[in-house]
This record gives C-alpha cells, sequence and structure tokens, in this order.
C-alpha cells in the first residue's frame, strides 16, 4: 500500500509541508480526471474527502469509505464496461438454494426420523441437481468478477491492449484488496486509524491516477534501467 512519512518518522497523514503540496496536487489531478470521465464519480471522491477531514465526526472514517467505495463500484457503469458477475448476489443464491432444502427435507421419502435413509428418490435428486448448478455456477463465479475487473482496468489504462498477465493479475488483486477494506470498513466490520485509511485512500488514488493520467513517456534513464542497461552509469 502508498503511505506517507510524518514528521516524526512514523506512517500517517501528519505530512510534511512539502509533502502537502504533492499531496494537494494529487487531489486535484485526480479530482480533474474524474470530472472529465464523470461529475458524479468526482462529487463521490471529493464528497469522501470532506467527510474524512471533519475530525469532529466520530464516524467519518465508515462514511468516507462509503463514498470510495460507492466511487470503485459506480466506475464501471460510468465508463461503460459491464460486469453482469458483480451483479450477482451470492447471499440471494445461498438463501435460495436454503429454501429449496427445507422444501426437499419436507417432501422426500428418504429422511425419517431425522436420518437418511434408501434410495434417492425424485425430490432429492431434484435438490441434489440444484446444488451441483449451484456449485458450477460458484466455480466459474470469482474467476469471472476477476476478469471484469481487469477489463474495466484495462479501458481505464486507455492504451487499448490487455496488459501482460503478471501486471493484470497483480492490478487486479491490488484493486480487489482495496475495495475489501472499504466495504468492511463502511460496513462497520473493521476498525481503522489515521494512518491505515491514508495508506488505502492513497492506494485507490495513486491506481486512479496511473491509469487515468499515465505518463507519456519513459526518461531515458529510467528506460536504461528497465531494459537492464542501468542508465547512463551503466558503460562507466
Amino acid at each position: 500500500m502508498f503511505s506517507q512519512k510524518r514528521e516524526d518518522g512514523n506512517i500517517g497523514v501528519k505530512l510534511k509541508p512539502e509533502d502537502q503540496r504533492e499531496h494537494d496536487a494529487r487531489e486535484k489531478a485526480l479530482k480533474k480526471c474524474l470530472d472529465d470521465k464523470s461529475r458524479r464519480l468526482s462529487s463521490m471522491y471529493y464528497g469522501a474527502l470532506e467527510t474524512l477531514r471533519d475530525s469532529q465526526n466520530p464516524d467519518r472514517f465508515a462514511l468516507a469509505a462509503h463514498g470510495l467505495r460507492e466511487l470503485m463500484e459506480k466506475l464501471p457503469s460510468e465508463i461503460e464496461v459491464d460486469m453482469p458477475a458483480h451483479r450477482q448476489n451470492m447471499g440471494e443464491k445461498v438463501r435460495e438454494l436454503f429454501k429449496q432444502w427445507e422444501k426437499a427435507k419436507e417432501i422426500t421419502k428418504c429422511r425419517a426420523n431425522g436420518s437418511w435413509q434408501g434410495p434417492i428418490d425424485s425430490h432429492l435428486g431434484n435438490f441434489l441437481g440444484k446444488v451441483e448448478t449451484f456449485f458450477d455456477w460458484l466455480k466459474t463465479h470469482i474467476p469471472r468478477r476477476k476478469e471484469e475487473v481487469g477489463q474495466m482496468l484495462d479501458k481505464l489504462d486507455g492504451a487499448g491492449q490487455r496488459l501482460p498477465e503478471f501486471f493484470r493479475t497483480r492490478n487486479v488483486e491490488n484493486w480487489d484488496d482495496i475495495h475489501e477494506f472499504f466495504k468492511k470498513v463502511s460496513h462497520h466490520g473493521k476498525e481503522t486509524n489515521e494512518a491505515e485509511f491514508a495508506e488505502y485512500r492513497f492506494a485507490i488514488e495513486y491506481t486512479l491516477l496511473n491509469l487515468l493520467q499515465p505518463r507519456p513517456f519513459v526518461e531515458h534513464d529510467e528506460l536504461d534501467v528497465l531494459m537492464g542497461g542501468g542508465g547512463n552509469n551503466a558503460n562507466s
């Protein structure tokens, strides 16, 4: 995760003056990028920041996390990326399967006195078929969700090309980790603090900026290093 150093050397949000300028510039740049995509997205982002800055609000972390989670979840529709697997609710499917289980127990003749016996009848067989269908769906659900996130990040990148699988997988995992953090905090399922929240906030800001405002070129020395040349000192 991304973080900033406090003046006392610890990780946190009490930034040095030069860090504060960089921090303000990043906020401004990201708001402009989001404005260019959707005023709705930039409103979510700035609303979350304003909530986070309200130190008198005892629930500010949860409320700010909700805004940033909403930003991440609404981003695909704003850039016209369809994510059908993300609209499928596992909880609903489990609840429906449970109802069918309760019904099957009542009408099957394979269960008597609290125990199972005899050959499988049509009622139990029908339920087992639904269980098989559920697990077939579950087996593909998470990979499909990850692929959808990858497609969204590909489109945000703007290069029009699919990233190499290693980088794409890492980007998807980072996105999921950030989203999971904001979801847990927003639902009051996780306690957090200034330092930890700042890390995840900076992480989503850097992630979005790197995708929405990529650097147009790589400096020659950096390119040499990437290619294994070591920059200007490679031949010295």
